[in-house]
């Protein structure tokens, strides 16, 4: 017999649905039912992490967890799992450095707390360490040499492109639930002279698509030699690491 009931944890309590919906994104779920915010909706296809969420799953006596992007999970995905997200962590932390500031909790009981995020401090190190210019300095050469001529340019590969149609086909189910989103779909077929069945085809249209057809477009469009670069950051720390690059003509513009 199929359960019509999902259950799921979160912040240590069993959070029961009746009768989901199967075609409802994790993302919805989130922002329409528990109302948190802190997960939103980027590309809507799962490539920027915008809609990160973390699920955790008992096996072997363990809980394993993963990151998985909300806005493509539907929610039946939830079921039996732990469900972890950004709200949950801040709030945790900002709970302890309250106690720790009233005195309510002595430092050795907070260390021992800290570590259950562990995870979550070794990014906060990470994010620390992009603040050095010279490792972003390295990237952005890797950046400029790969795209340096047309001939270094890499060519999209069949998985790929089969990732990008699939996240943008499930990005579909949402994208004109509301009134607001269905009206100005309609209103760009009429301002560009699309047939009348061009959103009900979308889906079709990108299977159509082919890897042959992505490459000739990008050989033609996507010139590297014409970019402007554009790099934000402390003026006295970047400044000589971007000249040494040798990108060309450089101009400085500050807030003033």
């Amino acid at each position: 017999m199929v359960s019509n009931i999902i259950s799921f944890v979160r912040k240590d309590r069993i959070i029961e649905i009746k009768n989901p919906d199967p075609n409802e994104t994790l993302l919805n779920y989130i922002r329409t039912n528990l109302k948190k915010t802190g997960t939103k909706e980027g590309c809507a296809e799962g490539g920027c992490g915008a809609c990160t969420v973390v699920l955790g799953e008992l096996k072997n006596s363990e809980i394993n967890y993963r990151a998985v992007n909300s806005c493509i999970t539907f929610l039946p995905t939830l079921q039996g799992k732990q469900l972890i997200l950004i709200e949950d962590l801040i709030s945790k932390h900002a709970l302890l450095e309250t106690e720790l500031s009233t005195g309510k909790v002595d430092k050795k009981l907070f260390a021992e707390k800290s570590k259950e995020y562990s995870d979550l401090n070794e990014i906060i190190k990470e994010a620390k360490e992009y603040q050095s210019f010279e490792k972003d300095k390295v990237e952005l050469n890797k950046i400029i040499n790969d795209t340096n001529s047309e001939s270094d340019m890499k060519s999209m590969a069949e998985t790929e492109l089969e990732k990008i149609v699939k996240g943008r086909s499930l990005a579909l189910i949402g994208e004109f639930e509301t009134f607001g989103a269905l009206m100005s779909g309609l209103a760009s077929i009429v301002k560009f002279n699309r047939p009348d069945d061009f959103l009900e085809s979308l889906p079709q249209k990108y299977q159509a698509i082919e890897v042959v057809d992505v490459n000739a477009t990008a050989q033609e469009y996507l010139r590297p030699e014409e970019w402007t670069w554009v790099i934000i950051g402390d003026l006295s720390q970047i400044e000589q690491g971007i000249r040494d690059l040798n990108l060309g003509y450089t101009e400085v513009l500050t807030l003033d």
